[in-house]
């Protein structure tokens, strides 16, 4: 099967299933990362086992990486992230895997291939302002880009994984899909005009929302580490130093023993630290507090510095 060529995240993927990502010529961007179905298993033998919190286990082996989803499916990434192998287990079906693939395997697959990103959403304001949001599960990253995204000249620019890389005095960032992934009850505050949202994938309860998307790197202005709070929204300013800390903490990571990766990641967060102003932003997760917490990054980008 002849692959289709997709691009995502700085990346083209070529692709034997079909992703939902914007199609591409071959070549585009000259990084590569194709992705096909087959034996994931016999791929490689891992030596060593990291079971995660999240419910997921990497194994680690000499020529690459298992990411095993009990009851759902296998990939294999290659030690350079330079190819991808898939397989279903107890029959996932297509749409699964891909979104699995986009969601949890692509970001470790570029962490591998040395392009670093943040667990996290980010929307482009007025088309020319990216900011992007990090912070734990459920801390309302998704729900915030989405009320932002849907506001006239405002496009969405990643749901869950943001790569970024340090471009002269800038800090770049590439742009994944073009839809967000909510939970009902957000989905039915937020796009209740749209009637019935498909579900992003058969694996998972939330609903897919489609936005527009920017279709070209940007330039970081900046980070929003969200955290719950009563009262009207917060914004406060990180030092550089417990920003460092904090970012951290927001790395997508494939194998934390790669004390190469590790040096560039600690290289690109000073970086970026020193280039993006990062802030706290507390508010009240309500969704009639939101209208709320856009004035208040309307204002902080105003600020210069």
């Amino acid at each position: 099967m002849a692959p289709t060529w997709y691009q995502l995240s700085g990346v083209d993927i070529a692709s034997e299933i079909a992703l939902p990502a914007t199609v591409v010529s071959e070549g585009t961007t000259g990084a590569r990362i194709a992705f096909r179905l087959g034996p994931a298993g016999s791929s490689v033998t891992p030596e060593a086992w990291d079971h995660r919190a999240n419910g997921v286990s990497l194994g680690t082996g000499p020529d690459g990486f298992m990411l095993r989803l009990p009851g759902c499916a296998e990939f294999w990434i290659a030690r350079d992230g330079a190819e991808v192998v898939g397989t279903a287990i107890e029959a996932c079906p297509p749409a699964t895997l891909a979104q699995l693939f986009l969601d949890q395997v692509l970001p470790l697959a570029l962490h591998a291939r040395g392009r670093f990103s943040f667990h996290g959403s980010a929307v482009a304001l007025e088309g020319q302002h990216l900011i992007a949001f990090l912070g734990n599960s459920g801390a309302g990253k998704s729900t915030l880009a989405s009320s932002l995204a849907r506001g006239a000249s405002q496009l969405l620019f990643s749901d869950d994984c943001l790569a970024v890389e340090a471009a002269g005095a800038e800090i770049l960032a590439h742009p994944s899909y073009a839809s967000t992934r909510l939970w009902s009850e957000s989905a039915d505050a937020l796009f209740a005009d749209r009637g019935a949202l498909p579900p992003a994938s058969p694996r998972t309860a939330k609903l897919r929302a489609t936005l527009a998307v920017a279709a070209d790197p940007m330039p970081l202005c900046r980070l929003y580490l969200l955290t719950a709070a009563d009262g009207a929204p917060a914004i406060t300013r990180l030092s550089r130093r417990d920003a460092l800390v904090a970012l951290t903490a927001h790395l997508y990571r494939l194998d934390t023993s790669d004390r190469a990766r590790l040096a560039g990641e600690l290289d690109l967060l000073e970086k970026v630290v020193s280039r993006v102003p990062v802030a706290r932003l507390a508010y009240r997760h309500s969704y009639a507090e939101l209208p709320a917490v856009r004035a208040a990054i309307v204002a902080d980008l105003r600020q210069v510095g």
